[in-house]
C-alpha cells in the first residue's frame, strides 16, 4: 500500500460517500435553476451541510458544553465561560454558509477532493459572545462579506471591531471546576 503524496486529501470511505452526496444535490439544484431559470434556496443544502458534513465531523465539546474547545475562541468567548459557565455564547462561521453554497452552486467543483477543500476550509468555525455576533450583524455583515473577504476569512470580524489576534483554542487548563 503506498502513502499518499504530500498535500493530497485523503478521504476515508464516509467521507468520500458524504461528498459524493453533497455534489449529486449540488448538480440537482444547478440543473433545477438551469431548467427554471431561477436561483435555488441554499435551505436544503444548509441544512444538509449541518447535519451530514460539520456536525459529524466537529470536535468533543466541553464537558458539560457545547462548545468544542479546539475551536478558535474570541478573547471575550474565553473570558465569559470561565466567568459563567452558562453565559450566551455562539458557534459562528467565518464565512456566511449561504455564501459558500452559492459559491458551490455557481463554481462547480472539479472533483470531491477540490469539494472537500471548499467544505474544511470555507466552513471553518469559531465560538463568539452573543454580543460579538450582535455587533457583526448590527454592522451589517451576518449575511455578507466586506470587501476584501475573499483574502481574509476574518475581515468581517475586523470591520466589526473583533480583533482576530485574539482568537485561540480555548485550553482546558483555564477551565474552572464547575466547567471542566
Amino acid at each position: 500500500m503506498s502513502s499518499p503524496s504530500p498535500g493530497a486529501v485523503v478521504i476515508g470511505d464516509r467521507d468520500a460517500a458524504d461528498l459524493r452526496c453533497m455534489s449529486a444535490m449540488l448538480d440537482a439544484h444547478r440543473r433545477w435553476e438551469a431548467e427554471t431559470n431561477s436561483r435555488a434556496s441554499v435551505k436544503a443544502l444548509r441544512e444538509w451541510l449541518w447535519f451530514y458534513w460539520q456536525a459529524p465531523r466537529r470536535p468533543q465539546p466541553l464537558v458539560r458544553s457545547k462548545y468544542p474547545a479546539p475551536l478558535p475562541w474570541s478573547e471575550a468567548a474565553r473570558r465569559a465561560i470561565i466567568a459563567d459557565p452558562k453565559c450566551r455564547l455562539v458557534i459562528e462561521h467565518r464565512e456566511p454558509v449561504h455564501l459558500v453554497i452559492r459559491d458551490l452552486l455557481d463554481h462547480p467543483s472539479a472533483d470531491i477532493g477540490q469539494l472537500r477543500d471548499v467544505l474544511d476550509n470555507r466552513l471553518a468555525c469559531c465560538v463568539i459572545t452573543k454580543a460579538e455576533d450582535d455587533a457583526i450583524n448590527a454592522a451589517g455583515f451576518g449575511m455578507r462579506l466586506v470587501p476584501g473577504a475573499e483574502h481574509d476569512p476574518w475581515a468581517r470580524y475586523k470591520a466589526a471591531g473583533i480583533d482576530p489576534d485574539g482568537f485561540a483554542p480555548f485550553s482546558s487548563k483555564s477551565l474552572p471546576e464547575a466547567v471542566g
